[in-house]
């Protein structure tokens, strides 16, 4: 008896199933909200929901489409700075314009300034060094 209600629930459930299988392009599943809509071919899904006395579908978004434009984007521009690398010379550093102050480093007499006030800095510290012992002797 029990065989034959499951037989039964079965064969209930399978020209459904096969309806849905027989244009084989797309599959609803309910949802709270309305039904989801797969298209077989492409897999591309779509949110059915019931506004006014109409169902209205929008294509749900797919973060794998939205990576793979990403990933393709980034590889033409990879593709793109490779080849103007091997194919040109180095690029040229960015000049100022001409009202903007270029950047320089400190000039040879401002470095010669640093070496002369080092020097007696040294020459000062090794001359304590060199008279503290002889202090603090007891």
């Amino acid at each position: 008896m029990r065989s034959t209600i499951m037989l039964a629930a079965v064969l209930a459930v399978a020209p459904s199933a096969r309806a849905q299988d027989a244009n084989g392009r797309f599959v609803m599943s309910p949802t709270p909200d309305g039904y989801l809509k797969m298209d077989t071919r492409t897999g591309a899904v779509s949110q059915c929901t019931r506004q006014g006395g109409d169902y209205q579908c929008r294509l749900t978004p797919d973060e794998r489409t939205a990576l793979q434009d990403e990933i393709d984007r980034l590889s033409r521009e990879n593709a793109e700075l490779r080849s103007r690398v091997a194919g040109g010379p180095a690029p040229a550093l960015p000049t100022p314009a001409p009202g903007e102050a270029k950047p320089s480093g400190p000039s040879d007499a401002d470095i010669d300034r640093a070496l002369t006030v080092m020097e007696r800095f040294l020459r000062r510290f090794k001359d304590i060094l060199r008279d503290e012992p002889t202090q603090n002797r007891l």
